[in-house]
């Protein structure tokens, strides 16, 4: 009798461990209506949508997300990521064939770089401290003012994810230097003038960490900072000509320079549709510039700036 009934629960077992094995990993949406992600990370966006009671193959899991194969012809992506409080498991079982070969597929690939954003801006600054120089002429020394990098700037900035919600990232400031004042002596009687420099300009490239942390599916925050090379030309009136024989009004000498410095700064967008946002950020840079026709002459370059313009995310 005992035999029999092992031999009756070993059968039952059997039949309950061929029945699990035939079915595999699924889940079934519970929402009325799901997103599907590319990616589960804050910078995923949305390839497609299921409704209540769609079934997937699942290929993994986390503490927010699964991850399952979409049918052919549902998205561009054979791979899709499920928020957890929008499905639930449904059945339980060794990965499918079709769940290992997406899963095969994906890891095969290698480390691909995607990028997350960018940002393409019109910016103000607000300038660190005017550059003044002196300016000879017959008459005594006169001085001119150059500004203090205030004014309108052009931004680009993009990154690309490289561990969770973190990202490293590369962006471009380029900036055109105002016309300067020129004050010439008190004995020449000459008012101010201006002097409008052929080369006058500021080119930043920026190196960014970038955290981006959940936000919602339609907002995304940016916090970054890293190191900053600014290259800097910038032409100044060395000498002040007057009188009708002076065949140029000035005498001008080109500065050039190049210094390493740092940036950190914040971001807020809004998306209309996957890709295409509008927003606006705050950041503050700083660098200070030795000319290299003037060693020992130092401007400090970069201040506040605020910036806003069109947002794109992949």
């Amino acid at each position: 009798m005992p035999f029999r009934r092992l031999v009756s629960l070993l059968t039952l077992l059997a039949l309950f461990l061929s029945a699990r094995t035939a079915t595999a990993d699924t889940i079934a949406i519970t929402a009325e209506q799901a997103l599907v992600f590319n990616r589960s990370r804050a910078e995923g966006v949305v390839i497609t949508q299921t409704r209540r009671g769609e079934k997937f193959d699942l290929i993994s899991q986390n503490d927010e997300w699964f991850e399952v194969v979409l049918p052919p012809g549902r998205a561009n992506e054979r791979i899709g990521f499920i928020r957890k409080t929008e499905a639930a498991i449904d059945s339980v079982g060794p990965m499918s064939q079709a769940a290992r070969e997406a899963a095969t597929a994906a890891a095969g690939t290698g480390f691909r770089v995607k990028l997350g954003f960018l940002n393409v801006d019109v910016t103000y600054r607000l300038g660190r401290t005017d550059l003044i120089r002196e300016a000879t002429s017959d008459v005594g020394t006169g001085t001119g003012n150059y500004g203090n990098s205030s004014g309108q700037q052009f931004d680009v900035l993009g990154s690309a994810a490289i561990w969770g919600r973190w990202g490293i990232g590369g962006g471009v400031s380029y900036y055109t230097r105002p016309e300067a004042t020129l004050r010439p002596p008190a004995a020449s009687g000459q008012p101010s003038l201006p002097f409008a420099a052929s080369a006058a300009r500021e080119l930043a490239l920026h190196v960014p960490i970038v955290w981006m942390p959940v936000a919602g599916q339609r907002v995304k925050l940016l916090i970054f900072g890293g190191p900053t090379v600014v290259s800097l030309t910038q032409d100044v009136v060395e000498r002040l000509n007057f009188g009708p024989a002076s065949a140029t009004p000035f005498g001008i000498q080109r500065l050039t320079g190049t210094a390493l410095g740092y940036h950190v700064g914040g971001d807020v967008a809004y998306f209309f549709s996957n890709k295409i946002g509008l927003g606006g950020g705050v950041r503050y840079s700083a660098a200070s510039v030795e000319f290299t026709e003037e060693p020992g002459t130092v401007w400090k370059v970069g201040g506040p700036q605020v910036s806003a313009g069109l947002r794109v995310r992949f």
